[in-house]
């Protein structure tokens, strides 16, 4: 296997980066006094500054296959870009919460940017063997991060099933990727022709294709792979919530995307059965069992697996339309809007609950608009734009997807997620109604008190989820002249 290593280093740069500021920042915290927290914040930043810099020099650089391994094309730069920008908030979010518990600075700032290495390498893969190691890479990191607080239980429990979730979703996808090598003679997706399956193999390559988009559906938390996700999210540190609600489901679906796009041409799969399943089931159940959720976090979890079913609905237009450009536009685009979102609300949750994770009851926001105006205002309107109300980035993302899904003829599917996103209004108010109606306690009167970082992350949030949701079509523009799409084909 020849590898031109010159092309390698310089079309992968923004990965090198990433890789290399995590082991920086693992070398400074050995030497470093505890207390220069901050110089290894500014490291943090400044790489994945770097990188961002980076991705967007690359973005339009013409398509190529890296040993038919990496694939480097507008597509996985576009979303380098979107992945670095939501670690670069998350990390700043974070700052305050680990600055407080004082423990594992170092290692907490290194194991974010190894995850962030592996999620930007889910997205540039169609090799199965390279999608499975760097599957690994990522999951490794987010479990460690989700027990991070060795002597709180609950995260303990809660990185102990995000262990085993995680175990389990492997599991299928190494036996699927056995199985599709089986049938076909080949780990890449993107060499797979219909005419070259023998008529024998045929049995074998669909039950590989199925376990493989089975793995995938664990790692979106599609319903009925959910359980113990909310587990996860409940126990897991806050601001690591945010995170893996953001930045992971922005990589799993970006990788989706990339691994279906060459499969979409054959028309033997039952793929798009299997999508329309899980975004039925995703939407229904999740969105249900939110209305009876008292803490804000599992109803959060609840909430980001409903969208993972709203996301699911654009990939099934995607798939239909063999991922044209504007069909993959608008699942990229809900995956934005839902990052701005759910940044900024995680961002608040931190805020209320500090250092204490049960904290987190929706009673404890009561009174929140007396005692801090401007948190209750923002949150609300966080709720709002999860809704889907205008004008917020939230109502625009949910147009397009149902827009695109309405024209590729999938009404069923239309009309359910309409439905619930009506339902989904009852638990997102609900928080709303108890912030500016509740009664406060007496022992939770005292105004919320925010952190600089973390305040700055929440405003820029919540401006960039109002403007957006008046001038969309600016942002729109620039994904269609970026010229990623074409890469598909």
């Amino acid at each position: 296997m020849n590898i031109d290593w010159i092309i390698f280093f310089s079309g992968s740069l923004p990965l090198w980066i990433i890789l290399g500021t995590a082991c920086l920042v693992l070398i400074l915290g050995l030497f470093l006094p505890k207390k220069s927290t901050g110089f290894l914040l500014i490291a943090s930043v400044a790489g994945i500054s770097g990188a961002f810099y980076s991705a967007i020099q690359l973005w339009n650089v013409h398509s190529y296959s890296i040993s038919g391994m990496l694939t480097v094309d507008p597509y996985g730069y576009f979303l380098y870009t979107l992945l670095l920008f939501i670690a670069l908030l998350s990390l700043l979010a974070l700052y305050d919460y680990f600055e407080k518990q004082r423990i594992h600075i170092a290692e907490v700032y290194s194991l974010f940017l190894f995850c962030l290495f592996g999620l930007m390498l889910m997205v540039s893969t169609t090799h199965l063997l390279i999608f499975f190691i760097v599957l690994e890479i990522m999951s490794l990191a987010l479990y460690v991060l989700v027990g991070i607080k060795r002597k709180d239980s609950f995260s303990n429990e809660a990185a102990l099933k995000y262990f085993l979730l995680g175990a389990i979703a492997a599991g299928f996808l190494v036996f699927g990727t056995a199985l599709f090598y089986g049938a076909t003679g080949t780990f890449d997706l993107k060499n797979v022709e219909a005419s070259r399956i023998a008529a024998a193999d045929w049995p074998l390559f669909k039950v590989a294709i199925t376990l493989i988009f089975i793995a995938f559906a664990f790692k979106v938390a599609a319903v009925p792979f959910h359980f113990w996700t909310p587990d996860v999210y409940e126990g897991a540190p806050t601001p690591i919530t945010g995170f893996m609600s953001t930045a992971v489901k922005t990589a799993a679906f970006g990788a989706l995307i990339r691994i279906l796009a060459p499969l979409s041409y054959i028309s033997e799969l039952p793929i798009l059965k299997l999508l329309s399943f899980f975004t039925l089931a995703t939407l229904v159940v999740a969105n249900l069992v939110a209305l009876s959720q008292t803490n804000i976090k599992r109803m959060l979890a609840y909430s980001s697996i409903a969208h993972a079913g709203y996301i699911l609905l654009g990939v099934c237009a995607a798939y239909l339309s063999h991922f044209s450009a504007p069909y993959v536009t608008a699942p990229v685009f809900y995956l934005f809007a839902y990052s701005l979102i759910t940044l900024g609300a995680f961002s608040l949750v931190s805020a209320m609950a500090g250092t204490r994770e049960d904290f987190s009851e929706i009673s404890h926001y009561a009174g929140l608009s007396k005692r801090s105006p401007l948190a209750a205002a923002l949150l609300a309107l966080f709720m709002i734009a999860l809704t889907g109300i205008p004008p917020t980035v939230g109502f625009v993302g949910k147009y397009l997807l149902f827009k695109q899904a309405f024209s590729q003829g999938l009404v069923t599917l239309v009309i359910t997620a309409l439905v619930m996103s009506a339902v989904s209004a009852y638990y997102y108010l609900r928080v709303i109604v108890a912030m500016y109606f509740g009664s406060s306690e007496a022992d939770n009167n005292q105004p919320l008190k925010i952190n600089g970082t973390l305040l700055g992350v929440i405003l820029f949030c919540a401006l960039c989820v109002f403007l957006l949701g008046f001038a969309p079509s600016r942002y729109l523009e620039n994904i269609a002249l970026s010229n990623f799409l074409p890469s598909f084909h």
